[in-house]
């Protein structure tokens, strides 16, 4: 599951600890993504209005609460996490497959 955030870009635990021991990324300030345990299921909160993110804004590239969408995400494009994870699920392979290799480039 998604484990922490930099930048807008979500990160499973794995990734965050390469995050964190690669040269080129080690001085990042990565931060921890607030979770709730219900039901064995983990929801990510919004820390604004502790409200579960369930939503995607398109525009800025978030996870967001339905209140965000009704306040400063009101113009944007958003639509429901899980269908923006299909969407954005092939992006996000190829971008993980670019930067591990250059991460084998760098360290050697």
């Amino acid at each position: 599951g998604i484990n922490a955030e930099y930048g807008g870009t979500f990160m499973c635990k794995s990734h965050e600890t390469n995050h964190k021991k690669t040269r080129t990324t080690n001085k990042h300030k990565v931060k921890a993504i607030q979770t709730r345990k219900s039901n064995n299921n983990s929801k990510h909160m919004c820390s604004k209005h502790e409200s579960e993110m369930d939503r995607w804004c398109e525009s800025c590239k978030k996870l967001l609460c339905p209140h965000c969408t009704l306040d400063e995400h009101i113009n944007h494009k958003t639509s429901h996490f899980k269908s923006a994870i299909e969407n954005e699920k092939p992006k996000v392979e190829k971008m993980v497959d670019e930067i591990e290799k250059k991460i084998v480039e760098i360290e050697k």
